[in-house]
């Protein structure tokens, strides 16, 4: 009988060891703070690492839909910045839509037209910088609640509606 105990008692010690040794690991895997993942879209690649998103390539990025959102999409609560390849001249729709931690984004003069709803819901976003734009999509900005730096240059011949719908920081 004491043999039983003993027995019992060992298992029940050996059980407590591995459920420790489980939640540890899966504790030190959840707190991984920088992802990193990267991929092609079509003549572009993108990468992720450490908050930055980076996208290179040439020309124009495609447009995303609801139900094919851009493969960065998972990050979109972890991007913090976004680096965009001066040769790109086209930000597909809803290209950024979420990113709620980027604060800020240039973009280079190569850039003329930004998609229908490309950076919607970028809610930390305080300032964007867009020197030679033509055309802003509709919603393009759309709740960028954050959003007070932006000076529209005078090469902007259109304005989608809505471009800046609820973008309580801006002022005139």
């Amino acid at each position: 009988m004491k043999r039983l105990v003993r027995k019992f008692n060992i298992l029940r010690c050996l059980a407590f060891i591995l459920a420790t040794l489980l939640i540890c690991v899966t504790f030190s895997f959840s707190g991984v703070s920088a992802a990193q993942d990267s991929g092609k879209l079509g003549k572009m690649k993108w990468s992720f690492s450490g908050g930055t998103l980076e996208i290179v390539g040439k020309g124009e990025m495609p447009d995303f839909t609801e139900q094919d959102m851009a493969p960065w999409n998972k990050y979109n609560t972890q991007i913090r910045r976004i680096d965009i390849d001066d040769r790109i001249t086209y930000i597909g729709k809803l290209a950024f839509c979420d990113c709620s931690a980027v604060i800020a984004v240039e973009l280079s003069d190569k850039v003329k037209t930004i998609g229908d709803m490309a950076f919607a819901g970028c809610s930390s976003m305080e300032s964007i910088t867009m020197p030679k734009i033509e055309t802003l999509g509709e919603y393009a900005f759309s709740r960028c609640f954050k959003l007070d730096g932006v000076i529209l240059p005078a090469t902007l011949k259109k304005i989608g509606a809505c471009s800046f719908y609820r973008c309580e920081s801006l002022s005139l």
